[in-house]
């Protein structure tokens, strides 16, 4: 395995590079602005911004803001996070029940990955709420809040 421009190559197919010929594959490459871990490309934009202007943000490099639907993707993402810092993430409620949407068109019944702090969501339900990953002692969880609340962005390129 060879790392070549922000590319990840293996041994699989041949690649003409200055006049010589590897044998080498692109697995997985992330915008330059973005880390690789994991397989995940994803950014935290230190500035807080509402659920609606975070996701600009991100559609203006060419993801989205993460979706956490699974525990590998959450504990990669966690390990680089501030414990006393908020962050808005890709799941959102505007229909007034307990149901949730994601960004990529699936809802929260689409997968089985949960993460929510006990009792939660919990409303109001007469607002649009958002999904906002919290941290306290016993680590991170999601939480339902205010979607014009401001927090820290997490985005993901796919």
């Amino acid at each position: 395995m060879c790392y070549l421009h922000r590319y990840v190559y293996d041994e699989t197919s041949p690649t003409q590079i200055s006049n010589t010929t590897y044998y080498v594959s692109p697995l997985r490459a992330c915008p330059n602005t973005y880390a690789l871990k994991s397989g995940f490309c994803f950014r935290i934009y230190w500035t807080e911004k509402n659920f609606y202007d975070a996701r600009t943000v991100c559609q203006a490099d060419g993801g989205d803001l993460v979706i956490f639907d699974s525990q590998e993707k959450t504990d990669t993402i966690i390990q680089d996070l501030i414990p006393s810092k908020r962050y808005v993430f890709g799941m959102f409620n505007i229909q007034s029940d307990k149901s949730f949407d994601l960004v990529d068109g699936r809802t929260s019944a689409d997968f089985p990955f949960r993460f929510w702090k006990p009792n939660r969501p919990d409303g109001p339900f007469d607002i649009p709420l958002c999904g906002s990953l919290n941290h306290n002692s016993y680590g991170y969880y999601w939480t339902d809040s205010d979607c014009n609340f401001k927090r820290t962005i997490i985005c993901e390129v796919k």
